[in-house]
């Protein structure tokens, strides 16, 4: 889906932006109630049937990730999304940009290593940057970037809005942790709009990643929440953890089937391992990647059956 493409090529800019002043993150961003008031769909635990199972899986991991034709994270492209490039590999960006930055360097140095800068978009538009809190001793920065149509080039989508940002550094530089908040991010991209409203956290230590964010259809003005989705990832096993809000259906809980996805690494198309998302009245949607013709095998069960039914095939 569009929307897909477009929210996630607006996560690459910010982050990408972040990248060039160290750390990011939520300090006076959104809130846990802010993000729960911005989603305006169905609360109700979803009841997942061979007609909304897609919707309830393999959309859900479309919007908590997106997929793409560079990283493939959980599984090919879905007929009718646009390749975009994913949350997950967008947040493993950011630490190497981190990793990389200016405000990184700052860790030891004076706070008069502080960072004031405009950039220009490729594609037009502007954004500043600024890191407005350097701790030498704890080693922490915080700061934000504020965007004014900023294109990365031509081809993508117009981003607007403010992303606030703090976290800390290790002594090499090397991020330990870090937390990005948006309030009310919005990408344009020809008639598609999206509006994004929530969190994003790294925890580089420990290689775990979490969301929180809401999405907004702003021409139907449809919402969609992933809220306190995990990645953490183990060598080559990966785990996914969290809940799903679909604005039609409602929410389902998404858990990986033990002991694990297994991954070269976040950005990697699973090569086996099973995702459940479970639903009202015992039912769930279950996505098994392996050798199947779109990278995984779509499966429904429904209470008082007893077997699952496969979507795909």
């Amino acid at each position: 889906m569009q929307r897909n493409a477009v929210k996630m090529m607006a996560t690459v800019y910010f982050t990408m932006l972040l990248g060039l002043t160290g750390c990011g993150g939520g300090g006076g961003g959104a809130s846990a109630d802010e993000i729960s008031a911005s989603y305006k769909g169905a609360t109700t635990q979803a009841i997942v049937t061979e007609s909304n199972a897609a919707a309830l899986s393999v959309d859900a991991m479309g919007d908590a990730q997106g997929s793409s034709d560079i990283s493939g994270v959980l599984g090919k492209t879905v007929p009718g999304q646009v390749n975009s490039v994913a949350a997950l590999e967008l947040a493993t960006v950011v630490t190497t940009m981190i990793e990389q930055s200016t405000a990184a360097k700052t860790v030891g140095k004076s706070a008069a290593s502080i960072i004031e800068e405009k950039v220009d978009g490729a594609g037009g538009g502007t954004a500043n940057i600024s890191v407005s809190s350097v701790d030498p001793i704890k080693s922490t920065v915080s700061g934000s970037v504020k965007f004014y149509s900023y294109k990365e080039d031509a081809d993508s989508p117009a981003v607007t809005g403010t992303v606030l940002f703090d976290g800390t550094v290790n002594t090499s530089g090397s991020i330990k942790h870090v937390d990005m908040s948006l309030k009310n991010v919005t990408a344009v991209s020809g008639t598609e709009s999206v509006t994004l409203f929530g969190t994003i956290s790294i925890f580089d230590d420990s290689e775990k990643i979490t969301l929180n964010l809401v999405e907004t259809d702003n021409a139907t003005g449809k919402t969609n929440w992933m809220k306190d989705f995990s990645f953490t990832l183990s060598g080559t096993a990966m785990t996914v953890a969290g809940t799903y809000y679909d604005h039609t259906y409602g929410w389902v809980t998404v858990s990986t089937v033990p002991p694990s996805l297994t991954v070269s690494d976040y950005g990697a198309t699973p090569t086996g391992g099973q995702l459940l998302f479970t639903g009202a009245n015992s039912s769930n949607a279950r996505l098994t990647y392996g050798n199947y013709s779109e990278g995984y095998l779509l499966e429904v069960y429904s209470a008082g059956t007893g077997s699952y039914t496969p979507i795909n095939q």
